[in-house]
């Protein structure tokens, strides 16, 4: 009687960290020879070799491993042979179903040429080495798993990109392909996004206004640069559209700002494909480890504008001031409201006027006392405010004591670098002492008693000098974080002495928050305050 007999090869990239390049004993090639030689040898008659190249012997997902027990299913062969069992699998999950359950229940033969298993043969001493076989080769993978994720979190932090394609907006450096380099077509495309959000137009405007323009989304983005990008069996013409989450993702990306951010989403285990998002606290964020696309002041507007969820009109746009007018009175937004101007006793259809009313009030008129006020009028006093800002910090004796003291600090902060250098040499200095004279007790050229005293000594010098750099490090950002506000004010101050209309960009970078109280119409006055980002 004849015996139909198969064949299971496998290698991946597992196999070849644990044999090296230099043995390919266990290469697709080796082990074809060897199943077809065994086969002979017993007088089988081999139908089919199932091979699965660069897949992972904890992958349930092989195609031709699935096949292969689908085909047993069918009753398509009698024999399975493997050059070992881990060509198989590697999971001892698999190992127990398949060679110690279904293939028995099945009458399938299950035999491993080099590890000598034979399930027409199989006793207690022969199972156990299979299990044992199946548990250090589920073991190796485990810490396998481990150490390449220790390795690539030791990337991470060092900001290394290790993603296997660049984010939008830039390339892979030709040097290194670890490091990020700027692409200047994308590039541009992503300041647009930034400043058109800033003008106040909402995401889906976004969208439309570069799909209008014919401007490649990402995602073609990268197929026209012959990047990979997925299953197109998935893609339809809408996948090459702009969409509003998109946008979002681009204005909530912290990578633009020169920031490595990694880590975002782990592998639920080793044995799973599995994404899972982790906590926004457990990222790995290296900072400045490549070129910025938009720089710091605009990212944090936006993060703030992000983070207020304000909605845009029906339009498309965000008014001027949503979300920064609030009522002085019950502390409640303000929100816009447009009606038609009067012209000649008749509505206009062309022209508007706008008005921002307390909203506790829209819904109950009783609970509060507020009175509008009109959006014409709000941006006058707020341009008349900046006027006066900029006729006080342009006064010439101001100016001269603002240089004077900036002069003083400057020179603080070049002192405060001087010492927080010296401090990390010395503990770099104390590290090496430590290293030398643990070499010194090993050589036996220090008594226990003297080694023990003097690592105390450079223990407790070590504390106090890292104590010392880090309360000269805190010092020093805060005076540079002061130094940098006085010059931001100064820069701002230049920038709108002469300003005569406000925009949403404008008000953004300007104002916190505006408090509007209620009008006294018999005084003709009220009282608003603004809380300034200088």
């Amino acid at each position: 009687m004849t015996i139909i007999a198969v064949g299971y090869s496998r290698l991946s990239k597992e196999d070849v960290n644990k044999q090296g390049w230099d043995n390919d004993s266990e290469s697709i090639k080796n082990q074809h020879y060897l199943i077809r030689d065994y086969a002979e040898k017993k007088g089988w008659q081999l139908v089919e070799i199932y091979s699965d190249d660069d897949y992972k012997g904890s992958d349930r997902s092989r195609p031709e491993f699935n096949r292969l027990i689908s085909d047993m299913y069918a009753h398509k062969f009698q024999v399975i042979i493997c050059k070992t069992q881990s060509r198989f699998a590697r999971d001892i999950e698999l190992i127990e179903k398949y060679i110690h359950g279904v293939f028995m229940e099945e009458n399938i033969r299950f035999v491993t040429i080099e590890d000598h298993i034979d399930t027409a043969n199989m006793n207690s001493s022969s199972k156990k080495i299979s299990q044992l076989h199946g548990l250090t080769d589920t073991w190796y993978l485990e810490d396998l798993s481990h150490n390449i994720s220790d390795v690539l979190d030791i990337k991470r932090k060092k900001g290394e990109y290790i993603a296997s394609w660049p984010l939008y907006g830039y390339l892979k450096s030709p040097d290194d392909k670890n490091r990020l380099i700027v692409d200047p077509v994308a590039a541009e495309v992503v300041r647009s996004i930034y400043q058109m959000y800033l003008a106040g137009n909402g995401l889906q405007r976004i969208a439309n206004s570069l799909n209008q323009r014919s401007i490649p989304n990402p995602l073609k983005y990268k197929r026209d640069a012959g990047m990979k990008i997925g299953a197109k069996s998935r893609m339809t013409s809408k996948s090459f559209l702009w969409r509003n989450d998109t946008i979002g993702r681009i204005l909530d990306n912290q990578m633009y700002i020169g920031d490595m951010v990694q880590g975002k989403l782990k592998k639920v285990s080793y044995k799973s494909k599995k994404l899972v998002r982790q906590p926004e606290e457990e990222w790995i964020i290296a900072e400045s480890k490549h070129p910025p696309i938009i720089d710091r002041n605009t990212w944090e507007r936006v993060r703030s504008i992000r983070k207020s969820r304000i909605k845009p009109r029906r339009d498309g746009i965000v008014s001027m001031f949503s979300g920064k007018i609030r009522c002085l009175e019950c502390k409640e937004l303000m929100y816009a409201v447009t009606y038609p101007r009067q012209i000649n006793g008749r509505k206009s259809k062309t022209e508007f006027n706008t008005t921002f009313r307390c909203s506790k009030k829209m819904m109950n008129k009783e609970a509060c006392p507020a009175t509008g006020i009109s959006m014409a009028s709000l941006e006058k006093y707020i341009i008349d405010e900046l006027k006066k800002l900029s006729e006080l910090y342009f006064d010439e004796c101001i100016i001269q004591d603002q240089l004077t003291v900036t002069d003083g600090r400057q020179e603080t902060l070049e002192g405060m670098k001087q010492e927080e250098f010296r401090l990390k040499r010395l503990l770099e200095e104390n590290k090496l002492a430590v290293t030398t004279l643990y070499l010194d007790k090993v050589k036996g050229l220090l008594m226990e008693k003297q080694f023990v005293q003097i690592s105390e000594q450079l223990a407790e010098s070590g504390r106090i000098a890292e104590s010392a750099l880090k309360k000269v490090m805190r010092e020093r950002e805060g005076l540079s974080r002061e130094q940098s506000k006085e010059e931001n004010l100064m820069e701002i101050i230049l920038k709108y002495k002469d300003i005569e209309r406000l925009d949403r960009n404008i008000v953004l970078e300007l104002i916190d928050i505006i408090y509007v109280g209620k009008e006294d119409r018999k005084k003709n006055q009220r009282v608003i305050q603004i809380a300034w980002n200088f």
